[in-house]
């Protein structure tokens, strides 16, 4: 095996990141949030009563037929590979991952536009896993994002759940993070990923 790089995680802060050398370098700082999905509920229901879908945009659940453009989407983003993206289908299942029936996605009649995944969990916290905006729609972005998150909250909180975590991009999430920070989310643990050249 001929490994040319090599990828770690450093607690954000701490001395080791100090005694790196300098081949390796930070790539992004990673923060998992913790929130109450009440009190994002209260924050986003004034907004979601105001909230016009535009004609034409469709908002549903997630299907096994959406994976390839879900897919597609990810690897833009450099977030996971297509055959990473998955959707449990068995209700009963007591696997853990991408719950359909939880999770959102809107389209228009050119396909994909957002999709938020939301994996179960075996207890009452949810965790946020992706979160994605088209690059045809990023200038809506923020209005595609209410619609995605007021979905998937309306479903998690009707399937008991209490809790949802969720990881930040401190580098690219920044809304996400403010949306965080002002629903009285706590900051569960902050990450550095490094890459060192071998």
């Amino acid at each position: 095996m001929n490994l040319e790089q090599l990828y770690f995680e450093i607690d954000t802060g701490s001395d080791a990141s100090a005694q790196l050398s300098d081949h390796a370098r930070r790539i992004k700082t990673e923060e998992l949030w913790q929130l109450e999905l009440r009190k994002v509920w209260a924050r986003l229901e004034r907004l979601e009563s105001r909230l016009k879908v535009p004609e034409g945009w469709t908002r549903r659940l997630p299907q096994e037929d959406d994976l390839p453009a879900i897919g597609e989407l990810a690897e833009h983003y450099k977030l996971r590979t297509k055959d990473e993206i998955e959707l449990i289908q068995e209700k009963s299942s007591k696997e853990v991952g991408n719950d359909p029936t939880i999770s959102s996605i809107v389209l228009d009649e050119q396909g994909l536009l957002a999709v938020m995944l939301v994996q179960n969990a075996f207890r009452l916290n949810c965790h946020t896993d992706l979160r994605m905006v088209h690059p045809r729609a990023k200038e809506r972005s923020g209005h595609l994002n209410l619609i995605l998150l007021a979905d998937a909250l309306r479903r998690v909180i009707k399937a008991g759940y209490t809790t949802t975590t969720l990881t930040v991009n401190t580098g690219r999430d920044r809304e996400t993070r403010r949306l965080a920070e002002r629903s009285g989310g706590r900051l569960l643990k902050s990450v550095d990923l490094w890459t060192l050249d071998l």
